[in-house]
């Protein structure tokens, strides 16, 4: 394939590597060179070059045999390799740096959603078969032509445009994770859609009922890591795909400020279980139950899911009775963790200020006296130890417990007032 000299690209590229990341590749283009094969960097290593991104993933492809280039820098760099023979791809990992490394390949798809047939195939193959045009480049880094860059579907130009455009209107029909995709970059980038593409998306948004749980979990899974996940969500309901993806409705327009409270709430930063709750807060049994199936969710999504009622009605009787401290960490303790923060923030008001003061201040304190305290001043070994120490938390986080002596009087007055156990 023909490509075009650029030597800024290049030059950008040499400027950005560190000392270690620098060795490593001219370690492999040496290989390749002598192999009489081709070395490119390629896909979202690429388009972020062109957007001159300081920091860029070393994604690599090879006209050639990718896990013996693999095993040599592996080898040569004392790195850790995760090899995948069946599809002709190696991940390094080394002090500070990663790499991915992949064969050039080609794909067949025989069925609409349907996991492509794979084989090798050149550089040219290899573009084609990429979702998006700005995806669709790779740099040459080997001799001669080092510097060249491969555009064959006009990628820079659109990034140029700031738009995402497929290669071929069949795109979404073959894989319409695409799609998912698609919106994720959107809110990653801000760019927007080529009408053509818009339109492609919304003719086959159908395709998407032929996905499997697992793949619509993992583009999801994804999508939640994004710095502004709402982003994702509004552009899934521009093209038509939200109830393909989730079994419902959603309400998009709430969800910017519903995110912005979890992501405020004082816990940990969100991840799926904690977005999907957020959504979900208010949906009968059932169309939880329904999403449990739709999307293949890990066990602590799952576990939440199944919460979130629980967690929703629990917020709502601490709010309405004002209870104190100990009563609400004795509450929510007993629902997970992002049932609770997504309860709160689909609610907002006094249910998100409550989980706020909750995840902030109460959720975390701990009697200053341990389970070997308790022993010490008599408490039998067992549940009761657990008891106590729950007793304690309540009391204290209730105020009355000012000190160690405080929490040393309570449990001698709940110890005397505890009969001794029977003799076995």
């Amino acid at each position: 394939m023909n490509g075009s000299e650029r030597p800024d690209l290049i030059a950008r590229f040499d400027a950005g590597l560190l000392a270690h990341e620098r060795e490593l590749i001219e370690t492999a283009c040496a290989w390749v060179e002598a192999h009489d094969t081709h070395l490119y960097l390629v896909g979202g290593s690429v388009r972020d070059l062109v957007l001159g991104r300081d920091r860029l993933d070393l994604d690599l492809a090879i006209e050639g045999d990718a896990l013996a280039l693999a095993r040599v820098l592996a080898a040569r760099f004392a790195a850790r390799l995760t090899a995948h023979e069946q599809f002709g791809t190696a991940a390094l990992e080394g002090m500070g740096w990663t790499l991915d490394l992949v064969r050039t390949r080609a794909e067949r798809y025989t069925a609409p959603a349907a996991l492509p047939e794979v084989g090798p195939g050149s550089i040219d193959d290899d573009l084609a078969r990429r979702d998006f045009t700005v995806h669709a480049m790779a740099l040459r880094l080997y001799q001669p032509g080092r510097g060249v860059l491969l555009d064959p579907f006009g990628g820079e130009r659109d990034l140029i445009n700031r738009v995402y455009r497929v290669l071929h209107e069949d795109s979404f029909r073959d894989d319409p994770t695409r799609i998912l995709r698609l919106a994720r970059y959107v809110a990653r980038l801000g760019f927007g859609v080529e009408p053509r593409t818009l339109a492609f998306a919304w003719r086959d948004a159908g395709y998407i009922d032929l996905l499997s749980p697992a793949r619509i979990a993992h583009e999801l899974e994804r999508g939640f890591a994004e710095r502004l996940p709402e982003l994702m969500l509004a552009t899934l309901d521009e093209l038509h795909a939200v109830p393909r993806v989730f079994g419902e409705a959603l309400p998009v327009a709430a969800l910017p400020a519903r995110f912005d409270r979890l992501r405020d709430d004082g816990g940990p930063r969100p991840a799926m279980a904690e977005y999907v709750c957020t959504i979900a807060a208010g949906w009968p049994r059932v169309a939880l139950e329904r999403l449990s199936r739709r999307i293949e969710l890990r066990q602590d999504a799952i576990t939440a899911l199944h919460d979130l009622p629980s967690a929703r009605r629990a917020l709502r009787e601490l709010v309405e009775e004002r209870a104190p401290p100990g009563r609400v960490v004795e509450a929510l303790g007993r629902c997970a963790l992002a049932a609770v923060r997504g309860a709160a923030a689909a609610a907002g008001g006094s249910n998100a200020r409550l989980v706020r003061r909750y995840l902030r201040e109460w959720r975390e304190l701990r009697p200053r006296l341990r389970g070997d305290d308790l022993i010490a001043l008599g408490a039998p070994r067992g549940p009761r130890i657990g008891e106590l120490l729950r007793a304690l938390t309540a009391a204290r986080l209730d105020g009355a417990l000012p000190n160690r002596a405080a929490e040393e009087a309570f449990v001698r007055c709940r110890l005397a007032e505890t009969p001794p156990p029977k003799p076995s």
